[in-house]
């Protein structure tokens, strides 16, 4: 969008877009330091849960009355790189709402009771994850994908479990101190936005040091596509979780990502694809099938999957039939079924800057994966360029059957 304004300051990157919605502020923003700069992924998941738990002026429900008495919603998250963190508010609270979200990032209190309570919420969440099929089976896929140390490979459930147990307040707030107001920013703002309201964000993150932390590309890549079938039953489970897949070697600026992207979603993108409308409603074998292209962000190597559920008497046909219609797939798409899918990837994509917050969540993901802030008017234009020979080009290239993972989980 031509209308997006840019003002770089010492702590990062503002990005601002005025809109023709009054009075309404939303803001996306995070900054480099995930759980990768983190003792272990417990460190990074507490320290992350705790700053809406109160600050050093306000208890956690003073806190938490203060934000629903000026109308405001503030939240936290965090994946592999970054600490991430929104906002919405009206206008005329902006400038408490804006301090009370730099208080929280940089002066939570860390107070003992509520770091016990949140651990504890942690804790269930994963003894839940436990029994998670779909979730078992992809950890255990990237694990025979991505080598130790990898991004793109992430602890085992009871792994998690075992650094929750072990991660103290003291270590959990150790880690918060030495990364806090560190690590470049990146803040977007749309909606009823003008200067002034910049020239706050510079000021209340005046302290902020952007650092020499950056993102790298992984020093050990993914392993090249090599066969293999995990099966991990799951007591009480009456279907399995089926994943197949490979590594792609291929990261989310390669020049065959798209092409690559736009054929996957043919085989399995959505309901219209390939997968759902023959192994599930012609033959009837699997309650949902998708195929995705995923783990391509900040640099990384990605991997080609496909998800499906099934009753534990038609795996082994599933499985058969699914690698069947990736035969047929790998041959090639036609120009009417590119064209389809890349209608309808840019019309989703279009669909999803209805709101000020999905434009804001948009121009924060182009501008954290090194694109210009102007991407989010090159993207649909890149989809529909691709040609249907670079789409079967880049298939045959990349996807390997012969030589695919499979992993089930479940009932077996």
């Amino acid at each position: 969008m031509k209308n997006i304004k840019v003002r770089e300051f010492p702590g990062g990157t503002i990005y601002y877009l005025t809109t023709n919605r009054p009075d309404i502020i939303i803001m996306r923003g995070s900054y480099l330091g995930g759980d990768l700069r983190a003792p272990d992924e417990a460190h990074a998941d507490l320290m992350v849960s705790m700053l809406d738990q109160g600050t050093s002026d306000y208890t956690r429900d003073e806190l938490n009355e203060e934000l629903e008495l000026l109308g405001v919603t503030i939240d936290f998250d965090y994946d592999t790189q970054r600490t991430r963190f929104s906002a919405s508010m009206l206008k005329d609270v902006w400038r408490k709402g804006l301090g009370l979200l730099k208080s929280q990032l940089t002066d939570s209190a860390f107070d003992s009771n509520c770091f016990k309570i949140m651990k504890e919420r942690i804790m269930g969440e994963q003894n839940e994850r436990l029994s998670n099929a779909r979730e078992i089976a992809s950890i255990a896929m990237l694990d025979e994908i991505y080598p130790d140390g990898h991004p793109n490979r992430v602890p085992t459930v009871q792994a998690m479990i075992d650094q929750l147990k072990a991660a103290t307040l003291e270590s959990v707030k150790s880690y918060y101190l030495d990364q806090r107001m560190k690590g470049e920013l990146k803040i977007v703002l749309v909606g009823d936005i003008d200067e002034s309201m910049i020239d706050d964000i510079v000021s209340e993150f005046s302290g902020w040091d952007k650092g020499s932390y950056s993102v790298q590309k992984p020093k050990k890549p993914a392993h090249k596509a090599v066969k293999k079938s995990k099966e991990i039953t799951i007591p009480g489970k009456v279907s399995a979780d089926v994943l197949l897949g490979q590594s792609l070697q291929i990261d989310r600026h390669h020049k065959d990502f798209l092409p690559l992207m736009l054929g996957v979603d043919a085989l399995g993108g959505n309901f219209s694809a390939r997968l759902i409308r023959t192994i599930r409603d012609e033959m009837g074998l699997t309650y949902g099938i998708y195929s995705h292209i995923s783990g391509v962000s900040d640099l990384s190597d990605g991997y080609l999957s496909v998800w499906a559920n099934y009753p534990p008497d038609k795996i082994s046909t599933g499985i058969e039939q699914t690698l069947v219609l990736c035969r047929e797939w790998i041959n090639g798409l036609g120009a009417q079924e590119l064209l389809e899918r890349q209608q309808g990837i840019c019309g989703r994509f279009v669909l999803n800057q209805s709101s000020c917050s999905g434009i804001a969540g948009l121009i924060l993901h182009f501008t954290e994966q090194g694109f210009g802030p102007d991407y989010i008017e090159q993207y649909p234009k890149d989809v529909m360029t691709v040609t249907l020979g670079e789409v079967n080009q880049a298939i045959k290239q990349y996807i390997d059957l012969d030589n695919f993972i499979d992993v089930k989980a479940g009932s077996i």
